[in-house]
């Protein structure tokens, strides 16, 4: 399994057999109107988009959000700055995102997002799963002998 942790408004997507999920938490003003009242939204302005409630260097410390769930090889994680996720949809993320090398896949998104308009930062990572089938029944065995 895994375990992503996250404060502010970048997102992690984790692509899994030909779907995305976002699962990270954005800590903006939106997103935090959006839990108690969906429907006031549109009283808020862009600006309050990207309005954090939450982002390191803020205070002393800070509490992140966790999320732990199972991946299995082959999936993909995309972690990206808002400058990519604002210019690019997760729909899309996936299409590009779902085969070929990562290298090449970042650079379609960043060039997509520039050719959008590109007007805030734009950082984004893919990570592969790649598992070593057969390894952990050996370091178990290992680690079993250990103990016994």
């Amino acid at each position: 399994s895994f375990v992503a942790a996250n404060v502010g408004d970048s997102s992690i997507y984790l692509i899994h057999e030909s779907n995305i999920e976002r699962i990270s938490v954005p800590h903006t003003v939106i997103a935090a109107q959006n839990e108690l009242e969906p429907e006031e939204r549109a009283h808020y302005g862009p600006d309050f988009q990207h309005m954090l409630t939450r982002g390191v260097g803020i205070e002393a410390s800070v509490e992140a959000d966790f999320c732990e769930s199972q991946y299995f090889d082959g999936d993909r994680f995309v972690i990206c700055s808002d400058g990519l996720s604002d210019k690019v949809t997760p729909s899309e993320i996936l299409g590009i995102a779902s085969d070929g090398a990562p290298k090449r896949i970042c650079q379609t998104l960043i060039d997509m997002a520039n050719e959008r308009g590109g007007d805030d930062n734009i950082t984004v990572v893919v990570a592969t799963v790649k598992t070593q089938r057969g390894l952990w029944p050996r370091l178990k065995h290992r680690v079993d002998k250990l103990f016994k």
